[in-house]
């Protein structure tokens, strides 16, 4: 069972978090990037619940995605460096845009997620290149 205190903590420190974010931007002109109090807080209490509740999102699509954590991980600032690289090549600010900043972080998690799944396919052998288990020495015989 979840403790409701745990998840009315971490609802309230989400919150201040969030204000804390509008205070720092728009109030002391912050630059992007900087770390809130509150997200200390928001860490701890995650970090709670799931150390008091084990089975807390066990068969969830949180956990098969976790499984290609490192794999997403080390590939994201790929993603990111390809956007920062195309954007400025075609002159164009996306930043601007609210909707931007809703839809960057998911559209980065999912582009490494697709990225590193299609790679786990791929096995570079000094000879062949293999690809879903089929070679390209095999393909070259069937033509």
């Amino acid at each position: 069972m979840v403790n409701k205190r745990l998840v009315f903590f971490i609802f309230i420190f989400l919150i201040l978090q969030i204000f804390e974010r509008i205070i720092t931007y728009n109030i002391f002109g912050g630059s992007f990037g900087e770390y809130f109090i509150s997200t200390i807080f928001l860490a701890f209490f995650i970090f709670l619940l799931t150390i008091r509740n084990p089975s807390f999102g066990k068969n969830t699509f949180l956990t098969k995605w976790g499984r290609n954590s490192v794999g997403i991980f080390l590939i994201h600032p790929l993603v990111i460096s390809l956007y920062y690289l195309i954007v400025n090549n075609l002159g164009i600010n996306l930043q601007q845009y609210f909707i931007f900043h809703l839809l960057f972080t998911p559209l980065v998690f999912l582009l490494s997620y697709f990225i590193y799944s299609f790679k786990k396919n791929i096995i570079i052998s000094p000879r062949k290149l293999i690809f879903l288990n089929k070679s390209i020495e095999e393909n070259d015989k069937n033509y």
